[in-house]
């Protein structure tokens, strides 16, 4: 039985790779891209295209059909509002210069995608899969966490 794996996919040449590596290393390989704020039309697509926008998500899309892989889109729009948008508007009001990627790998690309891509696993293979999150610990944030109701 293949070992299963979730690779998130920005659309970029990194993950691209990494997918396509660890498929080749026989890895039963899962695309996975998060969708956090953008909601474009087309022409904006094609106009800015760039991180986060759903024209990475279009390119995410094709690579995974090219290596014939899974591939699924997560909704991490209330997610990002909470923890990068919400909290940032908090810092600068306070006086504060925010830093929101920080906020938004610490909370939503590890935190978040990470927790979302561990009920995928279970879900495939029907493990707890327990062992997981203390493998990988996560160091105490230097940012305060917002207090989200998602």
């Amino acid at each position: 039985m293949k070992k299963k794996v979730v690779v998130g996919m920005s659309g970029g040449v990194d993950s691209s790779v990494a997918a396509m590596l660890l498929k080749e290393q026989g890895y039963d390989v899962i695309g996975v891209t998060m969708q956090i704020w953008q909601d474009e039309e087309e022409a904006a697509k094609e106009a800015n295209g760039g991180c986060c926008g759903l024209s990475a998500v279009d390119d995410a899309r094709r690579v995974a059909q090219r290596l014939e892989i899974p591939y699924y889109v997560m909704n991490f729009k209330k997610e990002f509002k909470c923890h990068v948008m919400d909290y940032f508007v908090a810092e600068y009001l306070r006086g504060h210069t925010p830093n929101p990627c920080i906020a938004c790998n610490r909370y939503v690309k590890w935190e978040s995608l990470l927790q979302r891509s561990l009920e995928i696993m279970r879900g495939l293979t029907g493990c707890r899969m327990a062992v997981l999150p203390s493998v990988i610990p996560l160091p105490q944030p230097r940012i305060r966490p917002m207090r989200c109701t998602i």
